[in-house]
């Protein structure tokens, strides 16, 4: 008797066929279907700002006055915009920042902030009276 006859071989593909589709798992479409849907679901992409602690910086002024700058940082809704919170003799306002050619400027109705390119920084009031004149940063 010989196993690998002709006659043989179809019995062995049939029974090997047999064999692979019964230890196979049987998915019927609809659940191949729900399977592609999950693969392809979106990655949803997160973007988070991260708020930055206030900067506090001391200015020393001219007859020993003394300026206080904080400094917000950028928030969400205004990314360019930096929010300036100047102390000066118990008093305290917000100013937001305006265009200058010669350094930076921060203003409110009432406080004008002005930081030069040279260094040196200037609190003066609506009426242009200076307040604080030739501030250095400490």
């Amino acid at each position: 008797m010989n196993l690998f006859c002709p006659s043989y071989k179809l019995i062995y593909l049939t029974l090997s066929s047999a064999m692979l589709v019964a230890c196979s798992t049987v998915v019927t479409p609809v659940e191949q279907i729900h399977q592609v849907q999950k693969e392809k679901e979106p990655v949803k992409k997160v973007t988070k700002l991260i708020a930055q602690a206030p900067k506090v910086s001391l200015y020393r002024c001219e007859n020993d006055k003394k300026v206080e700058v904080e400094r917000q940082g950028r928030t969400k809704k205004a990314l360019k915009k930096e929010i300036v919170t100047v102390s000066y003799q118990g008093t305290t306002h917000q100013l937001s920042p305006s265009v200058t050619r010669d350094g930076k400027k921060y203003t409110n109705i009432r406080w004008t902030w002005h930081e030069t390119r040279s260094g040196k920084a200037f609190l003066y009031n609506n009426t242009k009276k200076t307040l604080a004149a030739n501030c250095i940063k400490q």
